[in-house]
């Protein structure tokens, strides 16, 4: 497990320039912005979007070398293979989780970093949750335009209502706090579901 850890961390290297450059812009970004909130949402955004990104990425080389069809000779299981991917994104989302904390602490936002932090943890390994199973059924190119449709389709909802004349009221700080703390925990949950959806997909899978 670890060694297909490694493998993925050191394709990813690649991709290391383009990461810190992104990182680096958002860092700036969080520093320079007035509003506690919005510096802390936008740093958010960028942890949740590289958790993302960063474990796609790796996909998407494994199928681009046909790496399936050669790990599968050697003496690595099929949940092995799946597995280490959901592992990947769980260090990626942890690693950045502790970055976040570093930038909070540094910015005097300490206060606030237990909900930001499960916030950002929870949505991380929900949006790789619904991801992985796509790209393990349907492959890295189809899998991105489901991906796409997934990430449209609240703004979608949110149109057709408005549109019938439906407003949503937001719901107060009391009720917004217990989501942050509850989304880690099913988060969580979801992720290793899906870990389970995934393994079965990748057997029925033909290489």
């Amino acid at each position: 497990m670890w060694g297909l850890l490694r493998k993925d961390l050191k394709s990813l290297a690649a991709q290391g320039r383009v990461t810190a450059i992104v990182a680096i812009f958002y860092v700036i970004l969080f520093f320079l912005s007035e509003g506690e909130d919005s510096a802390a949402s936008m740093l958010t955004a960028m942890v949740v979007l590289l958790t993302i990104l960063l474990p796609v990425t790796a996909v998407s080389y494994d199928e681009r070398a046909n790496w399936d069809r050669y790990a599968l000779t050697m003496p690595i299981s099929q949940n092995m293979l799946v597995w280490s991917k959901y592992l990947l994104s769980a260090g990626v989302a942890l690693a950045g989780c502790l970055f976040l904390l570093l930038l909070l602490l540094l910015r005097g936002q300490g206060a606030e970093a237990a909900l930001l932090l499960g916030g950002t943890l929870g949505i991380s390994l929900f949006f790789s949750a619904l991801l992985y199973p796509l790209f393990f059924k349907l492959g890295v190119e189809k899998g991105r335009y489901a991906m796409l449709a997934i990430c449209l389709l609240p703004s979608v909802l949110l149109l057709v209502l408005s549109r019938m004349d439906i407003h949503l009221s937001l719901p107060d700080g009391f009720w917004v706090e217990n989501l942050l703390l509850l989304l880690p925990g099913a988060g969580l949950l979801l992720f290793f579901l899906s870990g389970l959806l995934s393994c079965r997909i990748y057997k029925k899978k033909e290489f």
